[in-house]
């Protein structure tokens, strides 16, 4: 059996590498530009990876079964997801709109899915099953999975203050909507 301090250095370095130009990672920082609201944009990512990832954990069998049979349409319904949260971003009014709910449940539903299948998922499961250390992987994955995004955020939110608002939210918009579109293709 692995040791303790061993199981957290995995699952941390596992999630943190397989988050780094992730999908979600990208949809993160480019939803922190569009939202304005860097610490929410994390919070609700870290929940998706987290609810994404919980019940693989404890029920690896399950979930491979449900993975392997619908598969090709958890991956068209994050495409689409991608797409939609794309164009909304791209066509948005300049005016500034305090964030709805909808939106941020949309963002939160989004990462959920996108997480399903992911490598990052992969990743945490493969060190829960290689060292036995459930609670440690969930734990030590979700330091690694926020590591990894407040990096993006960071980086975006830095770039969002000395470039063109306008600019940074048609970024954003093609940005989801071309991973979409890989989404879409299965990459």
């Amino acid at each position: 059996m692995v040791s303790e301090f061993s199981a957290y250095l995995k699952a941390l370095a596992a999630v943190f590498t397989s988050e780094l130009g992730d999908k979600t990672m990208i949809s993160t920082a480019t939803a922190a530009i569009a939202f304005k609201r860097a610490w929410l944009i994390l919070l609700i990512s870290v929940l998706g990876y987290v609810t994404a990832n919980i019940g693989p954990l404890f029920a690896l069998t399950i979930v491979k079964g449900i993975l392997q049979e619908h598969g090709t349409i958890v991956r068209i319904i994050v495409g689409l997801g991608f797409i939609v949260m794309g164009l909304v971003t791209v066509m948005k009014e300049e005016k500034e709109e305090p964030i709805r709910s909808t939106s941020l449940l949309s963002y939160y539903a989004l990462v959920t899915l996108a997480e399903f299948g992911d490598k990052t998922q992969l990743a945490t499961i493969g060190v829960a099953m290689n060292t036995g250390k459930i609670c440690s992987t969930l734990a030590f994955g979700t330091i690694g999975y926020l590591l990894a995004n407040s990096i993006s955020v960071s980086l975006a939110t830095l770039a969002g203050h000395r470039i063109n608002y306008r600019i940074l939210k048609m970024v954003a918009g093609i940005l989801f909507i071309l991973m979409g579109i890989l989404a879409l293709l299965g990459y």
